[in-house]
């Protein structure tokens, strides 16, 4: 057992294990961590059979308490990936097998006494009838209340008849359950019969499990008012119905203050909050240090008296049409939806009907702007990005290329993919190569991301426009694309990062790291990264008269630039 994260019986001999669609095996950690691991066993679940099921685990050593930690990062990063795996195929198997329970449940007797069984839809249009009883006894089977029992079963067995796709990504360990059971709820909740379920489900499929949920849950929004946008508008008008504003009481301690809590309209939320800017703007000498919050909570207060906030708005000088709150809208020309019928999508607020954008835009500042042609981009030597560049990255990446991340780029650096190159001129003449700044070298990422990318080992390229590779320290790539990410089978070897690329280009070691040579990584592994370096011998070491050190000189053409000719992207 030593070394072996699960005890699972060899099934090497069946057939079954090679065929294609299995879901993710179970598996043990590779040799010395970094190199792909070994995986043995039956697959998760896939159309519907099971291939490792909890009898199949003779003992969850993993789970031993007096069994020892790993040492290694490697080892534990294969360690909490294998027990990821385990859960997703528990979880999923449990899903499967509530749904599955409820509908081979026996149906009531024949004769009809008043209160007793009866069959109900649970599911939605398309979905068995399920005996009404057997979620009391799968209720207290879970430790958990009748209502939340039917939920559970409710959302199995929409999962399982109204989302194939989406069914099958659970069943192979690539969606959780819980974010399954909430793409069930929202279609299930918003009324929608079956075929328009599964035509969400077909255009949901390539999004599941390879973006963040909070990416996934706007794009379900969205195709939940495509598919039927005159019941996506009925509900809208029903969600304005349930607007209130309250004023609550705080807790103890919190003396002097109170919390309001309102709903509004999105047009009059927009226009509220442009107030709230303006008025905050007029207050900014009345209080020493007060942050921006504290001066909209002030200028919110005011509002209560309106003749003071109109007297402060009266002595602005500036015209009170340039305080409408600006909208710059982008229209994304289809030709099939060029109607009431379509989708508009609003930064920060969700997907809306084409013709909610009346109301939003009645008083505010529209400004047309040209057409953003993705096709044509022309690259700059400059190290600045111009905001036309700039504005057309943030619309052909809306988010951040990350692995998994789930940042707006609008929100991000703008980071070179390639590092930008300022040296200096070499003997030759020749100095940085031309055009680095441009839509194929350039990728939104959030200040976290940026910061592993230039000083953790994080490497990326882009392997063609919209896609980057990423290889991390430990050797496991992920590719990104406006789609998501996704995971390769096996992790790669691992490299230096940006900082280690540019010592190695300069021939020095940055502090704390021994000197490789170029073209090398650590431990003496060959850099399989995207900047090749030509091998260039340094000079003899030899030793400082005045301090006795060993130094290494440098040839003119590759001393570094002063401080302040360099850049780093």
């Amino acid at each position: 057992m030593d070394g072996t994260l699960f005890e699972v019986p060899d099934r090497s001999d069946d057939p079954g294990d090679d065929e294609p669609g299995q879901g993710r095996p179970l598996g043990r950690p590779g040799p010395a961590g970094r190199g792909g691991a070994e995986r043995r066993g039956g697959g998760l679940l896939a159309d519907g059979e099971v291939e490792a099921t909890a009898a199949d685990v003779v003992m969850p050593v993993a789970l031993d308490p007096g069994r020892v930690l790993p040492t290694e990062v490697g080892d534990g990063l294969d360690e909490i990936d294998a027990l990821r795996t385990l859960r997703a195929a528990a979880e999923a198997r449990e899903f499967a097998l509530i749904g599955h329970t409820a509908t081979i449940a026996p149906p009531p007797a024949q004769h009809k006494l008043a209160g007793g069984e009866r069959l109900v839809d649970l599911g939605g249009d398309g979905c068995p009838l399920v005996a009404e009883f057997i979620v009391v006894e799968i209720a207290a089977l879970l430790h958990t209340t009748h209502t939340a029992a039917r939920g559970l079963i409710a959302d199995a067995l929409s999962a399982q008849w109204r989302h194939p796709r989406m069914w099958a990504a659970v069943m192979a360990g690539r969606l959780p359950v819980w974010q399954a059971r909430r793409i069930a709820q929202a279609v299930r909740w918003a009324g929608l019969t079956r075929p328009q379920a599964l035509q969400i489900d077909r255009r949901l499929a390539p999004a599941l499990g390879a973006v963040s949920w909070t990416r996934l849950e706007a794009l379900v929004e969205g195709e939940i008012v495509t598919a039927d946008p005159a019941r996506a508008a009925e509900a809208e008008q029903r969600a304005r119905t349930g607007r209130f504003a309250r004023v609550t009481r705080d807790e103890i301690g919190q003396a002097g203050v109170r919390t309001l809590i309102a709903r509004l309209a999105t047009p009059e939320a927009v226009q509220l909050d442009a107030t709230l800017s303006r008025l905050a703007g007029t207050l900014t000498g009345d209080g020493e240090g007060e942050s921006l919050d504290v001066r909209r909570s002030r200028a919110l207060g005011l509002l209560a008296t309106p003749e003071r906030a109109a007297a402060l708005l009266a002595g602005d000088t500036v015209a009170a049409d340039r305080h409408k709150p600006p909208v710059r809208l982008y229209v994304h020309v289809n030709a099939e939806r060029l109607d009431d019928q379509g989708v508009a999508r609003l930064e920060g607020e969700g997907a809306v009907p084409v013709a909610a954008l009346r109301a939003l835009l009645a008083d505010s500042i529209v400004r047309v702007t040209g057409v953003i042609d993705h096709r044509t981009s022309e690259p700059i030597d400059a190290y600045e990005i111009p905001e036309r560049l700039r504005e057309q990255l943030i619309l052909a990446q809306p988010y951040e290329i990350f692995p998994f991340g789930s940042h707006r780029s609008r929100y991000t650096d703008l980071d070179h993919t390639e590092p930008y190159r300022a040296t200096p001129p070499d003997p030759t003449g020749r100095g940085a190569p031309p055009g680095q700044t441009r839509i194929d070298n350039l990728g939104p990422l959030s200040r976290t991301a940026h910061r592993a990318k230039t000083h953790a080992g994080w490497r990326c390229r882009q392997t063609a426009p919209g896609h980057w590779l990423w290889r991390t320290p430990y050797g496991r790539e992920y590719l990104v694309d406006n789609w998501g990410t996704h995971t390769p089978d096996q992790p790669a070897a691992p490299g230096p990062s940006d900082l280690e690329l540019d010592a190695i280009h300069h021939l020095t070691a940055p502090p704390g790291r021994q000197r490789a040579a170029p073209g090398m990584a650590r431990r003496g592994q060959v850099t399989a990264g995207p900047r090749p370096r030509p091998h260039r011998r340094p000079r003899r070491p030899e030793r400082s008269r005045r301090s006795g050190r060993r130094r290494v000189g440098r040839p003119a053409s590759r001393r570094r630039a002063p401080a302040s000719r360099r850049r780093s992207s």
